[in-house]
């Protein structure tokens, strides 16, 4: 059936306009189809990038706590050093 529509319009066109008014439709229709693909990789730029400020938060909240942590050690070690002398 595509080919029965591209034979008429080389006929009646002539080949070079037939060919550019191809053309232009395959160019058109790669473009809706790359604009579609962007729009959904966007998205899931848009979702990485929210998974990974709040990794980045949970990540500070640990390295927080790991200070916490490593001062109360720093503490007790000292106090039981100035105990044992």
């Amino acid at each position: 059936m595509e080919t029965d529509i591209i034979v008429q319009l080389i006929g009646q066109l002539g080949f070079p306009i037939a060919a550019c008014i191809a053309l232009f439709y395959m160019c058109n229709s790669f473009i809706k189809q790359m604009m579609s693909s962007n729009e959904s990789n966007q998205k899931s730029i848009n979702e990485m990038n929210a998974t990974l400020t709040k990794l980045d938060s949970t990540l500070e909240k640990i390295y927080d706590k790991l200070n916490q942590l490593d001062d109360r050690i720093n503490i007790l070690e000292s106090t039981k050093g100035t105990h044992s002398a």
